[in-house]
């Protein structure tokens, strides 16, 4: 598991009813979709994440004498809030652009909008299109 494999299952929240099984498997697949998301970013923003990762994988040594695969999912979530308040503005984007990615690709989770009794994105995209449709319809 790689750094960012890492940071990103730590930043995935934890806010649906889930059982344990079903919410390591929200997990990983957030943490590939994020995996997704940021292999479509552009080098340098790829680079910097790396970078950064490795940074905070230098702070944990540091701070914790540990290193994140070693630290529990509470632990890095702390450590990496730590890291963002060091008085390096670049430092913060590590946590924002992890959190920022998992979040978005929690909440799109099947599982999760089903714990939270929310409809599947393709139904809440075609209601959202017929009702469109209706108001421009009606529309002068």
């Amino acid at each position: 598991m790689t750094i960012l494999d890492t940071l990103f299952a730590a930043a995935t929240p934890e806010l649906a009813p889930l059982d344990p099984v079903r919410a390591e498997m929200v997990r990983q697949d957030c943490a590939e979709s994020a995996r997704r998301q940021l292999r479509a970013s552009p080098l340098h923003i790829r680079e910097a994440m790396r970078v950064l990762s490795w940074l905070f994988v230098a702070f944990t040594v540091l701070t914790a004498r540990k290193t994140p695969w070693g630290m529990t999912r509470q632990e890095i979530s702390r450590a990496l809030s730590g890291f963002s308040r060091l008085p390096l503005g670049s430092l913060a984007a590590l946590e924002r652009l992890s959190r920022s990615l998992t979040l978005l690709a929690y909440f799109e989770h099947p599982t999760v909008l089903a714990a939270l009794g929310e409809m599947p994105l393709g139904d809440r995209q075609t209601t959202f299109r017929a009702k469109r449709a209706a108001a421009l319809a009606t529309a002068p």
